[in-house]
Protein backbone atom coordinates (compact mmCIF):
# COMPACT_ATOMS: atom_id res chain seq x y z
CA UNK A 1 0.00 0.00 0.00
CA UNK A 2 0.99 3.61 -0.39
CA UNK A 3 2.99 4.80 2.61
CA UNK A 4 2.22 8.23 3.95
CA UNK A 5 3.27 10.14 7.02
CA UNK A 6 0.35 10.72 9.34
CA UNK A 7 -0.08 14.24 10.72
CA UNK A 8 -0.17 14.86 14.44
CA UNK A 9 -2.01 18.15 14.71
CA UNK A 10 -5.28 18.30 16.60
CA UNK A 11 -8.57 18.53 14.65
CA UNK A 12 -10.22 21.88 15.28
CA UNK A 13 -13.60 20.39 16.26
CA UNK A 14 -12.30 17.92 18.84
CA UNK A 15 -13.84 18.35 22.30
CA UNK A 16 -11.94 17.60 25.52
CA UNK A 17 -12.43 14.14 26.98
CA UNK A 18 -13.71 15.30 30.39
CA UNK A 19 -16.11 15.77 32.05
CA UNK A 20 -18.73 13.16 31.15
CA UNK A 21 -21.12 14.22 28.39
CA UNK A 22 -24.73 14.85 29.40
CA UNK A 23 -26.98 14.67 26.33
CA UNK A 24 -30.48 15.11 27.71
CA UNK A 25 -32.38 14.93 30.98
CA UNK A 26 -33.23 11.29 30.20
CA UNK A 27 -31.45 8.36 28.65
CA UNK A 28 -31.25 8.61 24.86
CA UNK A 29 -31.27 5.33 22.95
CA UNK A 30 -28.90 5.45 19.94
CA UNK A 31 -28.62 2.62 17.39
CA UNK A 32 -25.33 2.46 15.45
CA UNK A 33 -24.91 0.91 11.99
CA UNK A 34 -21.40 0.52 10.57
CA UNK A 35 -18.50 -1.82 9.83
CA UNK A 36 -15.67 -3.18 12.00
CA UNK A 37 -14.50 0.33 12.95
CA UNK A 38 -17.88 0.86 14.63
CA UNK A 39 -18.07 -2.67 15.99
CA UNK A 40 -14.94 -1.84 17.96
CA UNK A 41 -16.12 1.66 18.89
CA UNK A 42 -19.28 0.28 20.49
CA UNK A 43 -17.32 -2.44 22.31
CA UNK A 44 -14.79 0.12 23.59
CA UNK A 45 -17.38 2.64 24.77
CA UNK A 46 -16.85 3.63 28.41
CA UNK A 47 -20.48 4.05 29.40
CA UNK A 48 -19.58 5.61 32.75
CA UNK A 49 -18.30 8.67 30.87
CA UNK A 50 -21.44 8.98 28.73
CA UNK A 51 -24.39 8.36 31.04
CA UNK A 52 -26.87 10.22 28.85
CA UNK A 53 -26.75 7.67 26.03
CA UNK A 54 -27.58 4.02 25.63
CA UNK A 55 -25.61 2.82 22.60
CA UNK A 56 -27.03 -0.23 20.80
CA UNK A 57 -24.94 -2.02 18.20
CA UNK A 58 -26.25 -2.80 14.74
CA UNK A 59 -22.66 -2.96 13.52
CA UNK A 60 -21.42 -5.80 11.31
CA UNK A 61 -17.82 -6.55 10.33
CA UNK A 62 -17.32 -5.78 6.64
CA UNK A 63 -20.71 -4.12 6.10
CA UNK A 64 -21.02 -0.54 4.97
CA UNK A 65 -24.10 1.26 3.67
CA UNK A 66 -23.80 0.55 -0.07
CA UNK A 67 -24.61 -2.82 -1.65
CA UNK A 68 -21.57 -4.96 -0.69
CA UNK A 69 -19.18 -6.16 -3.41
CA UNK A 70 -20.02 -9.82 -4.02
CA UNK A 71 -16.50 -10.96 -3.12
CA UNK A 72 -16.77 -9.14 0.23
CA UNK A 73 -20.31 -10.05 1.19
CA UNK A 74 -20.34 -12.48 4.16
CA UNK A 75 -23.60 -14.04 5.41
CA UNK A 76 -24.00 -11.43 8.16
CA UNK A 77 -23.98 -8.69 5.51
CA UNK A 78 -26.49 -10.50 3.30
CA UNK A 79 -28.85 -10.75 6.28
CA UNK A 80 -28.22 -7.21 7.56
CA UNK A 81 -31.67 -5.80 6.81
CA UNK A 82 -33.42 -8.61 8.66
CA UNK A 83 -31.21 -7.96 11.69
CA UNK A 84 -31.64 -4.20 11.59
CA UNK A 85 -35.41 -4.51 11.27
CA UNK A 86 -35.59 -6.83 14.29
CA UNK A 87 -33.31 -4.59 16.34
CA UNK A 88 -35.29 -1.42 15.55
CA UNK A 89 -38.55 -3.12 16.50
CA UNK A 90 -37.05 -4.45 19.74
CA UNK A 91 -35.13 -1.40 20.96
CA UNK A 92 -37.16 1.48 19.46
CA UNK A 93 -34.18 3.87 19.30
CA UNK A 94 -34.59 7.62 19.44
CA UNK A 95 -31.84 8.09 16.89
CA UNK A 96 -29.82 6.02 14.41
CA UNK A 97 -26.23 6.73 13.37
CA UNK A 98 -25.43 5.11 10.02
CA UNK A 99 -21.74 5.33 9.13
CA UNK A 100 -20.02 5.03 5.77
CA UNK A 101 -17.11 2.58 5.75
CA UNK A 102 -14.00 1.51 3.88
CA UNK A 103 -16.03 -1.21 2.16
CA UNK A 104 -18.22 1.48 0.63
CA UNK A 105 -15.17 2.74 -1.30
CA UNK A 106 -14.49 -0.58 -3.06
CA UNK A 107 -15.36 -1.40 -6.66
CA UNK A 108 -18.54 -3.44 -7.08
CA UNK A 109 -20.88 -4.85 -9.69
CA UNK A 110 -24.30 -3.29 -10.14
CA UNK A 111 -26.91 -5.52 -11.70
CA UNK A 112 -24.23 -8.07 -12.51
CA UNK A 113 -22.11 -5.54 -14.40
CA UNK A 114 -18.75 -4.09 -13.38
CA UNK A 115 -19.40 -0.45 -12.53
CA UNK A 116 -16.95 2.43 -12.49
CA UNK A 117 -16.70 4.16 -9.13
CA UNK A 118 -18.32 7.59 -9.34
CA UNK A 119 -20.49 6.67 -12.31
CA UNK A 120 -24.15 7.53 -12.69
CA UNK A 121 -24.96 3.83 -12.51
CA UNK A 122 -23.34 3.56 -9.10
CA UNK A 123 -24.98 6.79 -7.96
CA UNK A 124 -28.42 5.42 -8.75
CA UNK A 125 -27.62 2.13 -6.98
CA UNK A 126 -26.35 4.01 -3.92
CA UNK A 127 -29.49 6.16 -3.74
CA UNK A 128 -31.69 3.07 -4.02
CA UNK A 129 -29.74 1.43 -1.19
CA UNK A 130 -30.05 4.52 1.00
CA UNK A 131 -33.81 4.54 0.33
CA UNK A 132 -33.96 0.92 1.46
CA UNK A 133 -31.88 1.71 4.52
CA UNK A 134 -34.14 4.61 5.53
CA UNK A 135 -37.25 2.46 5.12
CA UNK A 136 -35.84 -0.11 7.57
CA UNK A 137 -34.22 2.21 10.11
CA UNK A 138 -37.18 4.60 10.20
CA UNK A 139 -40.14 2.44 9.22
CA UNK A 140 -42.66 4.56 11.16
CA UNK A 141 -41.00 7.87 10.16
CA UNK A 142 -40.44 8.93 13.78
CA UNK A 143 -36.72 8.11 14.23
CA UNK A 144 -33.97 10.65 13.58
CA UNK A 145 -31.22 9.46 11.24
CA UNK A 146 -27.66 10.79 11.25
CA UNK A 147 -25.55 9.79 8.26
CA UNK A 148 -21.88 9.85 9.29
CA UNK A 149 -19.74 10.63 6.26
CA UNK A 150 -16.55 8.72 5.62
CA UNK A 151 -13.70 10.29 7.54
CA UNK A 152 -10.26 9.01 6.53
CA UNK A 153 -8.04 5.93 6.59
CA UNK A 154 -4.51 4.81 5.87
CA UNK A 155 -4.84 1.06 6.47
CA UNK A 156 -1.84 -1.12 7.19
CA UNK A 157 -0.91 -3.82 4.65
CA UNK A 158 -2.83 -6.61 6.41
CA UNK A 159 -6.14 -4.76 5.98
CA UNK A 160 -6.79 -6.12 2.52
CA UNK A 161 -8.17 -5.26 0.02
CA UNK A 162 -8.30 -1.72 1.40
CA UNK A 163 -4.54 -1.28 1.75
CA UNK A 164 -4.09 -1.81 -2.00
CA UNK A 165 -5.90 1.45 -2.77
CA UNK A 166 -3.77 4.58 -2.99
CA UNK A 167 -4.41 7.44 -0.59
CA UNK A 168 -5.29 9.72 -3.51
CA UNK A 169 -7.82 7.24 -4.93
CA UNK A 170 -9.35 6.65 -1.50
CA UNK A 171 -9.72 10.39 -0.89
CA UNK A 172 -11.28 10.94 -4.33
CA UNK A 173 -13.81 8.15 -3.81
CA UNK A 174 -14.64 9.34 -0.31
CA UNK A 175 -15.24 12.88 -1.58
CA UNK A 176 -17.64 11.59 -4.25
CA UNK A 177 -19.53 9.36 -1.83
CA UNK A 178 -19.72 12.00 0.90
CA UNK A 179 -21.13 14.52 -1.60
CA UNK A 180 -23.75 11.96 -2.63
CA UNK A 181 -24.78 11.41 1.00
CA UNK A 182 -24.98 15.16 1.67
CA UNK A 183 -27.21 15.62 -1.38
CA UNK A 184 -29.35 12.69 -0.32
CA UNK A 185 -29.87 14.06 3.18
CA UNK A 186 -30.72 17.55 1.94
CA UNK A 187 -33.35 16.13 -0.43
CA UNK A 188 -34.92 13.68 2.04
CA UNK A 189 -38.58 14.50 2.72
CA UNK A 190 -40.15 11.38 4.24
CA UNK A 191 -37.49 10.90 6.93
CA UNK A 192 -35.64 13.13 9.39
CA UNK A 193 -32.12 12.78 7.96
CA UNK A 194 -29.04 14.92 8.54
CA UNK A 195 -25.29 14.57 8.12
CA UNK A 196 -22.45 14.48 10.62
CA UNK A 197 -19.09 15.20 9.02
CA UNK A 198 -16.81 12.30 9.96
CA UNK A 199 -13.62 14.02 8.81
CA UNK A 200 -14.01 16.63 11.56
CA UNK A 201 -12.56 14.06 13.96
CA UNK A 202 -9.15 12.46 13.65
CA UNK A 203 -8.34 13.56 10.10
CA UNK A 204 -6.21 16.11 8.33
CA UNK A 205 -5.87 16.42 4.55
CA UNK A 206 -7.80 13.14 4.09
CA UNK A 207 -5.32 11.21 6.27
CA UNK A 208 -5.62 9.97 9.86
CA UNK A 209 -4.15 12.15 12.58
CA UNK A 210 -1.64 10.04 14.51
CA UNK A 211 -2.16 11.60 17.94
CA UNK A 212 -4.31 14.17 19.72
CA UNK A 213 -2.79 15.75 22.82
CA UNK A 214 -0.30 12.88 22.90
CA UNK A 215 -3.00 10.19 22.63
CA UNK A 216 -2.60 7.72 19.72
CA UNK A 217 -5.89 7.58 17.83
CA UNK A 218 -5.50 4.63 15.46
CA UNK A 219 -4.10 1.15 15.93
CA UNK A 220 -3.90 0.20 12.24
CA UNK A 221 -4.76 3.30 10.23
CA UNK A 222 -8.51 2.63 10.45
CA UNK A 223 -9.67 1.20 13.79
CA UNK A 224 -9.33 3.41 16.85
CA UNK A 225 -7.27 2.60 19.93
CA UNK A 226 -9.20 2.32 23.22
CA UNK A 227 -8.20 5.88 24.12
CA UNK A 228 -9.03 7.04 20.59
CA UNK A 229 -12.48 5.48 20.92
CA UNK A 230 -13.12 7.51 24.06
CA UNK A 231 -12.14 10.70 22.25
CA UNK A 232 -14.38 9.73 19.33
CA UNK A 233 -17.49 9.33 21.50
CA UNK A 234 -16.75 12.54 23.37
CA UNK A 235 -16.62 14.32 20.01
CA UNK A 236 -19.67 12.61 18.46
CA UNK A 237 -22.31 12.36 21.17
CA UNK A 238 -22.86 16.08 21.82
CA UNK A 239 -23.62 16.51 18.10
CA UNK A 240 -26.47 14.02 18.23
Amino acid sequence: SETSERPTSEPVDLAPSDPAVELTDGLRRIYVVGDSRYVKLVLDLDRSKHPGAEIISGTIVGCGLLPPPEQHNPPACRERYDRWSRDIAQHEPDLVVAALSLTDLLDRDVGGQATEYGSERLRQAAIAELDRLMAVLDADQTTEIRLLTFSCADPIASLTPHSAMSSADRAERAAWLNDLVRDYASAASEHSVSVVEGAAFGCQDSLPVATVAGTPLYEDGYHYTDAGADLFWTWLLPQL
